[in-house]
């Protein structure tokens, strides 16, 4: 059970309208475990009452199912599916690498991506993976993407990794406008003490003849009793509804501190820019967040959300600003069923 208050329940720059939330979300997990099969899925959904709209109660605010099936046949070889349908009345949750906005409406993602993995020897293992998405909102062209990736990765020592990495991305946007790109990446993983890790990948891309850089590091750091993140990536993505690809930059950080074994607190810094063709949007966002245990199967999360957007791209709208802020509370429970 979630207690929720939103400051722009309609994502509007002016005129915001907030409003106080009791959101009810059940869940269940079932796992399937016995060589050479796993299996993972999920099922959940969220239904909502709102305090000052009563036109947006639902009883399907969001639903989310996902499974995961993994098959190894043999030592050296191992197979996967993963499967997930996501529906929701916000659609920019769909938006997760660019935090980018827009006003609620009804959304659904499918999401498929099989893959196959092959270890040549004991340092060097080779993958081939697929996907395939499909993006739809009420009102807005269909979206499908597909991306095949092949890649080698091989450990260099103890504390390195190197890879190298081709892959064939396609964006139908609607029924005929479509988009292809090919990309070629080189990655270096590298623990430089027990406690801090660095990771950097990066190369060319050609999106319809057109040249253009790819690139992420990200640094992790463990302390005494917390983790420290930064991430920085710069690549290509699609937003939900919108027709065409976009270029995205985004600096992250997050910090998380375990003052207790069953308390933890977390903050969550970021910005994220968005470029195509004569628009942009840019994104400030800060979560703050403590979680911890209530007895065996209990736990409380309390959370506040700050974000800032300049710029509206799909209506291309550059000097709009949006902002909303959103905390809640949360109670979780989750007992689990005994294995036999």
């Amino acid at each position: 059970m979630t207690e929720v208050y939103d400051s722009n329940l309609f994502f509007t720059p002016s005129d915001r309208e907030g409003d106080s939330i009791f959101r009810v979300s059940p869940a269940i997990e079932p796992e399937y475990r016995s060589m050479p099969w796993t299996l993972v899925g999920r099922f959940a959904l969220d239904a909502e009452r709102f305090t000052a709209h009563p036109e947006l109660n639902t009883i399907q605010a969001r639903e989310h199912a996902a499974l995961d099936v993994r098959y190894r046949p043999a030592p050296r070889w191992a197979f996967g599916a993963a499967t997930e349908f996501s529906k929701t009345q916000t659609p920019g949750e769909l938006n997760v690498l660019t935090a980018v906005t827009l006003a609620r409406a009804n959304a659904s993602r499918l999401a498929i991506r099989p893959s196959a993995t092959y270890d040549f020897d004991a340092v060097t293992q080779g993958k081939l993976e697929y996907s395939c998405t499909d993006d739809r909102l009420a009102g807005s062209p269909r979206l499908r993407a597909q991306t095949a990736t092949v890649s080698v990765d091989r450990h260099t020592s103890s504390r390195g990794t190197a890879s190298v990495g081709y892959s064939v991305r396609q964006f139908l946007f609607g029924s005929d406008d479509r988009t292809t790109s090919q990309a070629l990446s080189v990655g270096w993983t590298h623990s430089m003490t027990p406690l801090a890790s660095l990771a950097l990948q990066g190369g060319p891309r050609v999106s319809d003849g057109v040249p253009a850089p790819e690139f992420s590091a990200s640094l992790r750091y463990r302390v005494r009793l917390g983790d420290l993140g930064l991430t920085y990536a710069r690549g290509q993505t699609t937003l939900v509804g919108l027709g065409g690809t976009v270029d995205t930059h985004g600096l992250a950080a997050t910090a998380t501190y375990r003052p207790r074994r069953s308390i933890q607190m977390r903050v969550a810094p970021g910005i994220f820019r968005s470029v195509r063709i004569g628009t942009s949007a840019q994104v400030y966002r800060v979560a703050f967040g403590v979680a911890g245990s209530i007895g065996r199967w209990l736990s409380l999360d309390a959370s506040y959300d700050m974000n800032l957007q300049h710029g509206d791209i799909y209506f291309t709208r550059p000097l709009d600003r949006i902002a909303r802020h959103v905390a809640q509370i949360r109670v979780v429970a989750a007992p689990r069923a005994r294995r036999k």
